[in-house]
């Protein structure tokens, strides 16, 4: 909704309201076409970035589990408190019925499907006017258009960049995993980015930056 919101976040409601959240500040990009995998099931939730694995959460369940009822939407939230609409370009949106692994995810991201893949439940490619309302997969949903969504010609991407990924852990004097500590990546004095470590310890930063950087672990 904002171009200067860079964020990128995958969220599951469950059925009693608690809510599960993977968030990757600063990585979204203006104009450059990007793949997104959610992925959740037996080994957790995760969010996958032009195949790359950015970030992940221990929730083991997934859409099947929640059973609310609501229409699925694309572009728009179906949670009440944020009722805003995605601004940009979608292409190529598929649902499947299991939990694929970076391997498949890798393998497919850059060639459209022919609709009858195993395990694929739902597919939109936008290619005719048809998959407007219509899912291209052998399932054949029916969807329906709001707002001012309309069809845009373009070309499918042939080549992705790829993200860098810098993990680690951080550990106190008696070898327990540290929490709540400042991991910043700088250059000279300028901090180019910055998260925290989980409770164990652990912490992903996912950047395009480029060159070399000092690596920070600060606390209090």
């Amino acid at each position: 909704s904002d171009h200067r919101n860079t964020e990128l976040g995958y969220h599951i409601v469950d059925a009693n309201g608690s809510k599960y959240t993977i968030d990757v500040p600063n990585i979204l990009r203006l104009n450059q076409w990007c793949h997104f995998a959610a992925v959740s099931g037996e080994d957790g939730m995760k969010l996958y970035l032009n195949g790359i694995l950015v970030g992940q959460d221990a929730y083991n369940g997934s859409f099947s589990s929640i059973h609310n009822g609501r229409s699925n939407l694309i572009g728009y939230s179906n949670d009440q408190g944020y009722q805003m609409y995605f601004q940009g370009q979608m292409d190529e949106i598929r649902v499947w019925k299991m939990a694929r692994s970076a391997e498949q995810i890798q393998g497919s991201m850059l060639s459209p499907l022919r609709g009858d893949e195993p395990g694929l439940v739902c597919y939109w490619n936008f290619e005719d006017q048809e998959a407007l309302t219509t899912d291209a997969s052998v399932n054949r949903w029916p969807g329906q258009l709001f707002g001012q969504a309309k069809r845009v010609k373009n070309d499918f991407p042939s080549l992705v960049q790829l993200p860098t990924v810098i993990t680690g852990s951080v550990y106190d004097q008696s070898g327990m995993g540290a929490g709540q500590v400042t991991i910043s990546l700088k250059r000279g004095a300028k901090t180019r980015l910055q998260v925290s470590t989980s409770d164990l310890g652990h912490y992903r930063m996912v950047s395009w930056l480029t060159g070399e950087y000092d690596l920070y672990a600060t606390q209090g």
